[in-house]
């Protein structure tokens, strides 16, 4: 590389020749992940100490967006970040004549350390699930090898863009009458959602009762009474790998109408016991700690259909799988 360069030029030749040579654009785009890594050595094996470039605060996405551009200075770091809200669908990517300005981008997701790289009418899909309540957060890097001395301008596309409601919307509106009952699960429906779903299992049992007894839409109860899932993963030779779950106890639930087919679940207080069990290691807890521990999943959208002796339930875990439940009128 260096011996392509002029013996005696002006900067502006150099970045000619520079500009010239195989595959400059992912080099130096590779380069700038190291700089923002702070992950640049010598050839002692000796760390430089770059600076501390920050992605600042996140852009917040717009559903409304098409694309988004940001000047880039040829031959700097430009850095950037961009906060997909939960609930957020979009394809997110370079437009075919990303090469005349010679424009690469890297990104990853906010915690993660390997970069992606994005070239030419490469779209990146994201999927921001509601079990992130704050949304999921894409850090960038984009550099550009054009010979130009003044900043061009990087343009980013957004295709397929939906959104989702992810949390409860309080309303008004009275439950429907069809939902009014006491409900008990349909064990062996239940053991077929999860072999549908994760079809590596080998066997899954369920046994004991869940009862959802729905009086309002303020006040319904979800009563446990020694309801296990037995899940056996893999057998092989004297080798078993399994689990069990098992819960015992009440949860009380406030079921909210959303519009006619669709409530919102929002768990209040539990009382009782969770054990698991993977392998020969158990974990014991309260069922208040295991149903309303998780903050990133305080309420799910579920939609329903019911008649006068059955109710089923389901929800999108993501754009691939639905989990499902069915239940029985319990007379």
């Amino acid at each position: 590389m260096l011996e392509g360069q002029p013996a005696q030029s002006t900067f502006a030749a150099e970045r000619e020749a520079l500009g010239n040579y195989p595959e400059i654009g992912e080099i130096f785009n590779r380069f700038a992940q190291h700089v923002v890594n702070r992950d640049i050595h010598n050839v002692t094996g000796q760390n430089y100490q770059t600076p501390i470039l920050v992605f600042g605060t996140p852009t917040e996405f717009d559903i409304t967006w098409d694309h988004l551009t940001q000047p880039v200075v040829p031959y700097t770091v430009n850095t950037g970040a961009i906060r997909f809200q939960s609930g957020t669908h979009v394809k997110w990517g370079l437009p075919a004549d990303a090469p005349s300005q010679k424009i690469q981008i890297s990104y990853r997701p906010q915690g993660d350390l390997l970069w992606r790289h994005m070239g030419p009418s490469e779209f990146e899909t994201v999927d921001v699930g509601c079990d992130k309540p704050d949304g999921q957060v894409y850090e960038y890097v984009i550099t550009s090898t054009a010979d130009d001395s003044q900043a061009v301008s990087a343009l980013m596309l957004f295709e397929e863009v939906s959104a989702k409601e992810c949390f409860c919307k309080d309303t008004a509106q009275p439950i429907d009458p069809c939902l009014r009952g006491k409900w008990e699960l349909d064990d062996q429906a239940m053991a077929a959602v999860y072999t549908r779903l994760f079809k590596m299992f080998e066997r899954v049992d369920v046994t004991g009762q869940m009862i959802l007894d729905i009086r309002s839409e303020k006040s319904s109860t979800m009563n446990l009474n020694d309801f296990r899932t037995y899940i056996l993963e893999s057998s092989s030779g004297s080798e078993v790998l399994d689990q069990e779950m098992i819960a015992k106890g009440s949860l009380e639930t406030q079921i909210i109408m959303q519009k006619k087919g669709e409530v919102c679940m929002r768990p209040g207080a539990a009382n009782g016991t969770y054990t698991h069990r993977f392998s020969n290691v158990s974990y014991n807890g309260s069922l208040a700690e295991i149903m309303q521990g998780d903050p990133s999943q305080p309420e799910r959208h579920w939609r329903y259909t019911c008649d006068a002796h059955k109710l089923h339930f389901e929800f999108d875990i993501s754009p691939e799988f639905t989990f499902e439940w069915d239940l029985n009128k319990k007379l």
